[in-house]
């Protein structure tokens, strides 16, 4: 599993692990000055992260590793992620509600600009060395580089943002969903034996193994931690990413869960408001 782990530096010194803490600790205050639920959030994430680094949890590594190497376990630690997240999210969607807040599946359909994008995502993961969550895991373990991939992230994705509604033109399946199609009682089950088959698959074609421990001594702090653990824990900090404003897979105090792709949108779209701004007049002043 180390082969698909955050590209992280071995050791950080004591005054960068400080100055980290005392900064966490200003956002933190900050956040639940503003709103409680900001800083549940700061938390939730944080915790997020931590679990990514410390359990060596690579998205875009592990199925290079799986190519190149032939070694499944990283794969493997995903497969068990889905299980995990399944069992905990089928019972909320299935009821509807969760703290009063309603809760709908995120359903997406299945076009042409999902299948094309994907095939140029996992190609940009790959050359670039990681996706989104990939670049700020490894930059917050102290190696920056490839900090440069986020200003090719922020970019894609207003670029992607601009042009949405001509994509959802294109050809797709509409929207699918096995508990749409079957009902919970069955979409459930059949999920899990999916993931199940496809661990018996990585088992005996990859000799992928994933054996539970818990962490030992200085390694809750310091890591690594065994990735059966990190990623149980993900599956939990994304079920408990809690409920907000409006309707998606909302859960208890977010607005949906754990993800950064789309992150870079927002980041970009003030910056490019900005440029607008100083290139155009405004109304009346002239030129």
């Amino acid at each position: 599993m180390t082969s698909a782990a955050c590209d992280v530096a071995p050791r950080v010194p004591l005054i960068q692990r400080l100055l980290a803490a005392g900064g966490f600790g200003v956002l933190m205050l900050g956040a639940t000055v503003l709103e409680v639920r900001l800083g549940i959030l700061l938390l939730l994430g944080a915790g997020a992260g931590v679990a990514l680094l410390h359990g060596a949890i690579g998205f875009a590594s592990a199925y290079r590793v799986l190519l190149t190497r032939g070694d499944g376990d990283a794969v493997l630690a995903h497969v068990l992620m889905l299980a995990a997240a399944t069992v905990l999210f089928a019972p909320v969607l299935a009821q509807g509600t969760a703290f009063g807040q309603p809760v709908v599946g995120a359903v997406a359909p299945l076009g042409v600009s999902v299948v094309v994008g994907a095939l140029l995502f996992g190609v940009g993961m790959q050359l670039g060395g990681a996706c989104a969550s990939g670049c700020l895991c490894t930059t917050g373990g102290g190696n920056f580089r490839t900090l440069v991939v986020l200003p090719a992230f922020c970019v894609g994705t207003f670029w992607g943002s601009l042009d949405l509604d001509w994509r959802l033109t294109l050809p797709t399946t509409g929207d699918l969903s096995l508990a749409g199609l079957f009902g919970w009682e069955i979409a459930l089950p059949l999920q899990l034996a999916v993931l199940a088959v496809i661990a018996v698959v990585l088992r005996h074609c990859a000799g992928a193994t994933l054996p539970f421990r818990l962490p030992q001594g200085r390694q809750w702090l310091t890591g690594p931690w065994p990735p059966a653990f990190a990623v149980g824990l993900l599956a939990v900090f994304n079920w408990a990413n809690p409920p907000g404003g409006r309707p998606s897979l909302d859960h208890h105090l977010g607005l949906r869960p754990v993800g950064c792709q789309g992150g870079p949108i927002p980041w970009m779209g003030p910056v490019v408001e900005r440029l607008l701004e100083r290139r155009v007049p405004a109304a009346g002043t002239g030129i």
